[in-house]
């Protein structure tokens, strides 16, 4: 919240809010309409867009995966959703704060491993906090 919606009427700024809450809840439906997808309720890890199980399965500690936020890292791995294609493939969406040399280079990181492809929107188009974060499309 930015530091002069503090000064305004407590209403107002619950009614900018809500409006806010309204546009990012739109803009995600509308990219779910766009690529036909739909949201998986599944573990968000690398490994199972190669088709893979996690290998942290059955464990509460991240560090045991590879595949999982531990590899990519913070800031990158931020605000994860797994989704199911059309093809019954999958697609990770992330809204980092990070910028996209950040991405970019988390992802170079991990080499052959994980030949993802990236797509990078522009941050006025992540519906986590347009204008702040990254949007970002990960498959296979």
């Amino acid at each position: 919240m930015s530091s002069h919606m503090l000064k305004e009427d407590p209403e107002v700024v619950r009614k900018k809010l809500a409006e806010r809450r309204m546009l990012c809840a739109k803009m995600k439906n509308d990219w779910i309409l766009r690529r036909g997808v739909h949201e998986s309720r599944g573990h968000v890890c690398l490994e199972r867009l190669f088709g893979r199980h996690c290998k942290q399965w059955g464990y509460r500690d991240i560090l045991h995966c590879p595949g999982c936020a531990s590899a990519v890292g913070h800031p990158v791995w931020d605000h994860m959703k797994i989704w199911v294609k059309k093809d019954r493939g999958l697609l990770i969406t992330l809204h980092p704060y990070a910028t996209r040399a950040q991405v970019v280079r988390a992802f170079k990181a991990l080499g052959d491993k994980y030949p993802v492809k990236l797509t990078i929107h522009r941050r006025k188009e992540s519906w986590w906090y347009p204008g702040v974060t990254l949007f970002v499309e990960v498959e296979r």
